[in-house]
């Protein structure tokens, strides 16, 4: 062996591959030779010694191989060994430094707990609504949402979900090579009568319908799958919720009987816990179709080709796929419609995902969503952003005491894992504190905003831990780069030199750079707020042709007793005549419609010609009693109300709106025209004009609609409208509910809602918009203030000398103030230049989901830079303060 291989192992230097095999190499030369040796000295021959000392030794190969193991084993051990004793070094030595500096150690770990924690709500949202399937549901990719699309020359391209019970029976029956289908329709139901009636959410299903979803029964059974007729003794699956809710222990549940609408089913399971059925739509008992669905739907639900009322899934076999499950659905659709002359004939099927919000049209609350989990990821950049800021101005700080950490033999990639170290323990307390600000949003947005989205009860679970955990690492390896490259590169001779009565300083352009982003982003996000915000206030402001403040709808059940019209007459004017008696009711009206709800089309024959259908649908009409448009507070803008001496029997008259009469006779006077609808004989002549009211949807031109007495109508479905003197209904809900029930004591439950429930319904996507993009906004602007203040006070810190000798030549307070206030404003400008760029190229994507709003809103652009200016200049201020009141004297003194 060679006398360096020996003073290498002595004083055994680190292992690498090459020299674990020169060292193996040499340790078992060294044995041959010293063998070969003792064998001479015995007598024998070199040859010989060579040949025994081999013999001896065995098979070299095997040896060398064994033992070139056995040194990378432990080389292995002792560098990972290394690795995590320097490392454990590194956390403590991190903590230490830290402790010391608990002020900047807690503005950085709430900067990034700000950014992690909009993302950690964000993706708890995007996760239910986007991501996963519903609860429960199989999550092996073979559940398709049936989506129906069409041209029309009147509404374009149409996108539809539901479809009749004879097209979903054919449609299984052909597909059942490659699949199955099951079908569910939900709606409202009562349980009881009377004062202890309670509303139902009940979910009509087909018997395959929990099978084909792949759910299990909490307790109990689920439907007999081959149960398709109607079972001798109804049954229900409950949800785990309302069983807890109406027996206290679910688990007994099983073989109790509950009253739904007007039969009594027998309870043979219950759900799991947080089920909600194939599209996220909570429902509180499950019935087959064939038990029930006929009392709601009609009698004629198995035959009725022409109403479209059921929602589909497909279950494909492994080998379908969803492109090929749609193709031999659309032909055997296709071929249905022309076998039957329906619109069906010219319908594709597209089978989509089994998560509703990715439907093929798009969903616009799925679409705000993913936008807003965007600008949650810009408000993480913006506060990653002013971290870095900050961590870099620390590191400029303790370029000194890193310079004699390197001088005494710290390499500079220690020094750099070190830095990262520091950054995880930020990032790490971040990460604490934004699982709680999550968990905050999440009870807010449950709430608010989303209320009507069903999220699991346990507002923490792994995949969100997972996430946060990632995104935490990500956040600091993002934001400590910088300053972990700037500490590595500290130059030792340099910073050795410098002290503290050093005066000057440099300035760093990186830090700069990161102000000016954090601006191009705050931009951005106040862009976007200010986009949502002036949409919804469109959207709340927007005429709708009605009062709905104030306005309370009922919906009494009195059509399913007794068929003599003229008795049903009389109970709803009972009814109606009770409701008035209510304290503080103005006026009630009945109505056979209800604006955003529902809609009657007819076919209108003017002069013997129809009268077309228009793009934003109708004509419609609705049936109303003689006080409607007082009680909407609607105005007549021309001829007369209804009156009570419009009976059946006199002429009948129709009152109309400015889209009718424009349309129907354009360039003439509509009042006294006549004309004719289906279902209603004798011409009604028009004897009043209206104006225009919104009844489909908030963002659709207001359609044709006309209304005609309900004394020359006489329909047996009808709601009522309560006309509040107040806007407040709190107390008056119930006490309408009380004043029905006691004329009609044996009525299923009464649904009695306020109006601005309904239309605050439409407004939602807007209001979602608005509340999350100003909410992050704000977090932006509050977060790059910071920044910018951080980076000007260290500025002036940097450059207190030079500022003290300026104003000892003669440079006046003023003056320093006003440098100082300039160079944040300099800096704020060149991020609002690049973040206008970028959000007048970006803002045409979110166009559609806006109210009658421009995405490049010249005012909304305007008032983003003025608040911006404000904000730079005010984070300014206490810096500039403060070089103002430096004394030139104290500052010459000590440099």
């Amino acid at each position: 062996m060679r006398p360096s291989d020996r003073l290498r192992r002595l004083v055994r230097l680190p292992a690498r591959a090459k020299t674990i095999r020169t060292d193996v190499d040499a340790e078992i030369a060294h044995h041959l030779e010293q063998t070969e040796r003792e064998l001479t000295a015995a007598g024998m021959s070199p040859d010989d010694a060579r040949r025994e000392a081999r013999r001896r030794f065995g098979d070299v190969e095997t040896v060398r191989h064994s033992l070139r193991e056995l040194d990378r084993t432990g080389a292995r051990r002792e560098a990972r060994s290394d690795f995590w004793s320097g490392w454990w070094q590194d956390l403590r030595r991190s903590v230490r430094s830290l402790r010391r500096e608990p002020a900047f150690a807690a503005v950085v770990a709430i900067t990034l707990a700000l950014g992690l924690g909009a993302n950690a709500t964000m993706f708890r949202v995007l996760d239910r609504l986007l991501l996963r399937p519903a609860p429960y549901v199989r999550t092996d990719g073979t559940l398709s949402l049936l989506y129906f699309q069409q041209e029309s020359p009147q509404f374009g391209h149409v996108t539809f979900t539901s479809q009749s019970y004879p097209a979903f029976e054919m449609l299984r029956r052909e597909f059942a090579p490659k699949g199955d289908l099951a079908a569910w329709w939900q709606a409202q139901a009562s349980s009881g009568q009377g004062s202890d009636a309670r509303k139902l959410r009940v979910t009509f299903v087909t018997p395959n319908y929990f099978s084909l979803l792949g759910v299990n029964a909490w307790k109990g059974r689920l439907f007999d799958t081959a149960m398709w007729d109607a079972e001798p003794v109804p049954s229900a699956v409950l949800s785990y919720e309302y069983a807890t809710a109406t027996f206290g222990d679910p688990s007994v549940a099983i073989g109790k009987t509950v009253p739904i609408g007007p039969k009594t089913y027998t309870v043979a399971g219950v759900a799991p816990p947080g089920f909600v059925g194939a599209d996220l739509r909570k429902s509180d008992a499950f019935v087959t179709m064939a038990s029930g669905v006929g009392a709601t739907i009609g009698e004629n639900w198995r035959t009725t080709a022409n109403m479209r009322w059921l929602q589909i899934v497909a279950h494909r076999a492994p080998n379908v796929t969803a492109e090929q499950a749609g193709a031999a659905m659309t032909t055997v659709l296709q071929s249905y419609g022309r076998s039957h002359a329906k619109g069906d004939s010219a319908v594709t099927i597209v089978a989509g995902s089994i998560v509703r919000a990715r439907r093929p049209d798009g969903m616009a609350t799925a679409r705000i969503s993913l936008w807003l989990g965007g600008v949650a990821l810009l408000v993480l950049l913006v506060a990653c952003s002013n971290v870095a800021n900050l961590l870099l101005a620390r590191t400029m700080r303790r370029r000194r005491e890193l310079a004699v950490h390197l001088a005494l033999g710290v390499s500079r990639a220690r020094l750099t894992r070190t830095m990262v170290t520091e950054t995880l323990i930020l990032g790490a307390a971040g990460g604490v504190l934004a699982i709680l600000l999550s968990i905050w949003g999440d009870a807010l947005l449950r709430k608010t905003l989303l209320a009507g989205i069903p999220l699991e009860s346990n507002p923490l679970d792994a995949r969100q831990t997972l996430f946060v955990t990632l995104l935490v690492v990500v956040a600091a390896l993002i934001a400590g780069f910088v300053p972990a490259l700037v500490a590595s590169g500290t130059p030792l001779v340099e910073s050795l030199k410098s002290g503290a009565r050093e005066g000057g300083g440099r300035r760093h352009a990186l830090r700069t750079a990161l102000v000016v982003v954090q601006g191009t982003l705050s931009v951005i996000l106040l862009v976007g707020a200010g986009l949502f915000v002036r949409s919804f206030s469109h959207a709340t402001s927007v005429d709708l042709g009605f009062e709905p403040s104030g306005l309370l709808l009922a919906s009494p059940d009195l059509g399913t007793k007794g068929s003599d019209p003229r008795d049903l007459e009389e109970r709803w004017l009972r009814v109606v005549d009770e409701v008035r008696t209510v304290p503080g009711v103005v006026s009630v009206a009945q109505t056979v419609t209800v604006a955003f709800e529902s809609q009657m089309d007819f076919t209108i024959l003017i002069d013997g010609d129809t009268l077309r259908l228009q793009k934003g649908g109708g004509p419609y009409a609705n049936g109303v009693s003689y006080d409607y448009f007082r009680t909407m507070k609607t105005p007549i803008l021309r001829g007369r109300d209804f009156a009570r001496t419009d009976q059946k029997g006199t002429r009948n008259v129709a009152v109309i709106n400015e889209a009718m009469a424009a349309q129907a006779w354009p360039g003439r006077d509509a009042l006294g025209q006549c004309f004719n609808i289906t279902d209603l004989e004798g011409c009604l002549t028009v004897i009043g004009i209206v104006p225009n009211s919104r009844t489909t949807q908030l963002a659709d031109e207001p359609p044709p609609q006309l209304y005609i007495p309900i004394t020359q109508w006489h329909p047996d479905w009808r709601s009522i409208m309560v006309r509040l003197a107040t806007t407040s209904d709190a107390s008056a809900i119930p006490a309408v509910r009380r004043a029905i029930l006691a004329v009609e004591p044996t009525l299923p439950y009464v649904d009695v809602r306020p109006m601005t429930e309904i239309v605050d319904a439409q407004v939602a996507s807007w209001k979602l918009g608005a509340a999350m993009f100003t909410l992050f906004g704000a977090l932006g602007v509050i977060v790059a203030a910071l920044g910018l203040y951080s980076v000007i006070a260290h500025d002036v810190t940097q450059r207190r000398r030079e500022m003290g000798v300026r104003m000892a030549l003669g440079a006046r307070r003023e003056d320093v103030a006003r440098l100082v206030v300039g160079s944040g404003v300099r800096q704020a400008i060149a991020g609002m230049v690049l973040g206008l760029v970028i959000a007048w190229a970006v803002s045409t994507r979110v166009s559609d989901l806006l109210f009658q709003t421009s995405p490049r809103d010249p005012w909304i652009y305007g008032s983003v830079v003025a608040l911006l200016l404000m904000v730079a200049i005010l984070a300014s201020f206490i810096p500039a303060r403060r070089a103002s009141k430096l004394d030139p004297a104290d500052v010459l003194r000590d440099s």
